[in-house]
C-alpha cells in the first residue's frame, strides 16, 4: 500500500502533468503537436477537455445503470440470462471501443 503522503505527492504530479499537456495544447494546437507531445496524453485523454470528461463520465454512468437494469430485469423474471448481459455491454462498449481504435490509429500515424 502507498502512504497518504505518498498518494497526495502522484495526485499532484499527475495533476500537473495534466495542466502541462493542457497549457502545450493550447500553445500548438493539436495538429502541430509531435510524436512524444501525443505519448504524454496517453491515459490522460478524458482530463484535457472538460466536455469530454463529462461525456466519458456520462457514458460510464449509461453503461453501469444499463447492465445494472438489464441485470435487475433478471433477477424480477427469475431468470439469468449471459448472452442478453453481454449484448447490453457490447452495445454500450461501441464508443469505449471507437475511442481506442482512433487513439490507436493517430499511434499509428507519428511513425
Amino acid at each position: 500500500w502507498i502512504s497518504r503522503e505518498e498518494r497526495q505527492i502522484y495526485q499532484a504530479n499527475f495533476r500537473s502533468e495534466i495542466l502541462d499537456v493542457k497549457r502545450l495544447l493550447r500553445e500548438k494546437g493539436p495538429d502541430s503537436m509531435t510524436s512524444d507531445d501525443i505519448i504524454r496524453c496517453v491515459g490522460i485523454e478524458r482530463f484535457l477537455s472538460d466536455t469530454f470528461c463529462r461525456r466519458v463520465i456520462n457514458q460510464r454512468r449509461e453503461y453501469n445503470e444499463a447492465v445494472l437494469n438489464e441485470i435487475r430485469r433478471q433477477a424480477v423474471l427469475g431468470v439469468h440470462d449471459e448472452v442478453s448481459i453481454r449484448r447490453v455491454s457490447e452495445r454500450l462498449s461501441e464508443w469505449y471501443c471507437e475511442r481506442a481504435h482512433s487513439i490507436a490509429m493517430r499511434y499509428c500515424t507519428m511513425e
